[in-house]
């Protein structure tokens, strides 16, 4: 392994102040700005201590906590000024002053590592860094005993392109309990991302407490079934986050240097809302009938919002502004975040204009479309937000009508909405569909799970260019950053979420984070390549093209034994997570599956257990996720599929494994 990191490292040159990238395997996600390499390594050991500057020991503990599960041990950790040994962690104020505070400066030799930091967040993601430097097994949950943990000798000195390193998850479409929330910001932090944009409310259910209006989670959070309805299933569907969950995770976040961005969706993607509360739905308008029944939902791959009533609060209802202020209050006390993201995007505003209190609020206010009406809405908002020293973010459909100055637009369509906002001089993040939209396919693999309608492979996302290159600095310096999404209409597992984003979210954060210019995708994906590695040891999920064809079922014999058993001991190749596909081949019946299993000398050792059917054209849950913790090269493991057939025997298919 110390020959691979050396070679690796051999390929960093230091060139007139940048990165040469000759399409070697490179360890480092994202790239360093400027990287010199040197002869020699440093050894990570029982006698290595950590010596930090008073102010930084915080930062020096969750190095420490990270690496300990592979190591079997901890460092140690001292408060100091200086040391010859080990390593020295100190802040740089010449260094804050040039870079900010989330830069750092690495000096690795054969006895010392020196590491300068603007603040503490560049303390942070130097041990990101160094952690990377060791060898790949250092994100290993278990121990591994007998390892060498050697770095190069190299100089590193880093900082980012953008303060915004973001991405969105969608949780109102489909939701995850705070564990997940968790891994997602662990996942981020680690590749130096720092903003979680939490989409915690749209038509689809209301995911977080407000005291004062607790009907809003009473009734809004939950529907009949969940993002991929079974045959004939009512079982009521949903969920909500706590304010002490929230806290909890916020806390968890800043932790980790993350703010974490609340969005309530307001006035449009309200159902959830009106259902709810329908006293703040505009007169003689259809109530949604929540599309919570999802009586006519869609077969994947056609749009998925299919509801008849309007989404949209009423704009000529006074009583809706100081019930958003009342959620405003309780939103201010749990985010420290500066901003308030409130949608604002698709109002079908067809309902104002047959609105009579909407009609009578443009009269009274001397307004001439609904895209006025819209910007009133908004503005009046914005007073709301400010009052409250927060500041208002939403999606550049705010822009329409015209916006105050102190608005800041968040570019979906494309980065047309932030051009427009940066000509407006106004603060802009660019998230674009046209490049960081995840729940789009990224491969044209029949395997691969499908989401809506579109193609993002990871080379797209990675040579997607997010601002004009050209803009002159004082525009430029309007772009707050750049930021990748998640939405979860088709994706009720959070596994296959991670196995959306990942690789995919490494082309954000490295166009985030690398200087205009030194992106090269042949050298990236090579990296990429090896950054897979590392989320295999940590059981994080991730899509590659690789899978090996383990077996095949027929209706006839799985009818007879219910269920599938094949021998896998030759494909295990380590311990990690393993994704099970089930694959339907021919016939007019299906498959139903209880669960997936791998056992070991016949115990079960590993399990996913979800309902899932495999039949022509209407496959549903066919992807299993089993995490082996340990694997015994000396046993003999079987990969278990409890089934049975329906309609028939005339089905057959074939099981796929792809590995870590």
């Amino acid at each position: 392994m110390r020959k691979i990191v050396l070679a690796l490292f051999a390929v960093l040159i230091l060139m007139n102040g940048a990165i040469a990238n000759d399409g070697k395997k490179l360890n480092l996600l994202p790239l360093p700005v400027k990287v010199n390499v040197k002869g020699g390594a440093f050894k990570l050991d029982k006698d290595c201590q950590i010596v930090a500057n008073e102010g930084l020991v915080k930062e020096a503990q969750k190095f420490v906590k990270q690496i300990k599960p592979a190591l079997g041990y901890e460092l140690g950790i001292v408060e100091g000024q200086t040391t010859n040994f080990g390593i020295l962690l100190q802040y740089d104020n010449d260094l804050k002053s040039k870079y900010g505070k989330e830069s750092y400066q690495l000096n690795i030799g054969n006895d010392l590592v020196k590491i300068s930091v603007g603040g503490e967040e560049g303390a942070f993601y130097a041990f990101q860094t160094i952690r990377q430097l060791l060898p790949t097994k250092i994100y290993s949950r278990v121990k591994l005993p007998g390892e060498t943990w050697e770095m190069s000798c190299a100089e590193i000195l880093d900082y980012p392109r953008f303060e915004w390193r973001g991405y969105m998850l969608d949780v109102s479409r489909t939701f995850c309990d705070a564990d997940y929330v968790k891994h997602t910001l662990d996942i981020m932090a680690e590749h130096k991302m720092n903003v979680f944009h939490w989409h915690l409310v749209d038509n689809n259910g209301w995911r977080i407490e407000i005291k004062k209006y607790p009907w809003l989670t009473d009734v809004g959070a939950w529907r009949m079934q969940p993002g991929y309805p079974q045959r004939g299933d009512t079982t009521r569907y949903g969920g909500y986050y706590t304010q002490e969950d929230i806290r909890e995770i916020v806390a968890y976040a800043k932790d980790r240097h993350i703010t974490i961005l609340p969005e309530i969706d307001i006035p449009g993607h309200s159902c959830a809302l009106i259902y709810a509360m329908p006293e703040f739905a505009c007169k003689n308008a259809n109530k949604p009938e929540y599309i919570f029944n999802f009586k006519d939902f869609p077969q994947r791959g056609k749009p998925f919002q299919k509801h008849e009533g309007t989404n949209a609060v009423c704009a000529g209802n006074d009583d809706v502004f100081p019930f958003f202020e009342g959620i405003v209050e309780e939103l201010v006390d749990l985010f420290p975040c500066e901003y308030i993201h409130i949608g604002g995007d698709e109002v079908k505003k067809e309902w104002w204009e047959a609105c009579p209190d909407c009609q009578k609020r443009m009269k009274d206010e001397h307004l001439e479309s609904s895209d006025e009406l819209q910007a009133y809405f908004i503005k009046r908002l914005e007073k709301i937000i400010n009052k409250h020293g927060k500041y208002l973010m939403g999606w550049d459909e705010i822009l329409e009508g015209g916006i105050t100055k102190s608005s800041t637009i968040m570019s979906w369509r494309g980065n047309r909405g932030a051009i427009a906002a940066i000509e407006n001089g106004q603060k802009t993040v660019v998230a674009s569909n046209r490049g960081y939209y995840f729940q789009k396919d990224q491969t044209d693999n029949p395997l691969h799970p499908k989401k809506w309608p579109g193609m993002m492979t990871l080379k797209m996302a990675y040579e997607y260019q997010p601002i004009p290159t050209n803009l002159p600095k004082e525009k430029l310096d309007l772009v707050l950053g750049i930021q990748s999404a998640l939405w979860t209409p088709f994706t009720n597992k959070p596994d296959l979420w991670d196995l959306a984003v990942y690789p995919r979210n490494f082309a954000l954060c490295e166009t985030a984070w690398i200087p205009v210019g030194e992106k090269n995708w042949e050298e990236f994906q090579n990296r990429v390549l090896n950054h897979q590695l590392r989320l295999a040891y940590e059981g994080v999920a991730y899509w590659r093209e690789e899978s090996v064809k383990v077996g095949s079922w027929n209706a006839k014999e799985v009818n007879r034994a219910d269920k599938i058993s094949i021998d896998i001991s030759k494909q295990l190749s380590q311990a990690g997570k393993y994704l099970v596909v089930i694959d339907h081949t021919k016939g007019n019946a299906g498959l139903n599956i209880q669960n997936v299993s791998f056992v070991k000398d016949g115990k079960p050792v590993a399990l996913d257990y979800h309902f899932g059917s495999t039949e022509e054209g209407k496959d549903l849950d066919r992807m299993y996720f089993i995490d082996l913790q340990y694997l015994d090269k000396g046993a003999q493991y079987e990969l278990q599929i409890d089934a049975h057939s329906f309609n028939g025997d005339d089905c057959q298919g074939d099981v796929y494994l792809f590995q870590p």
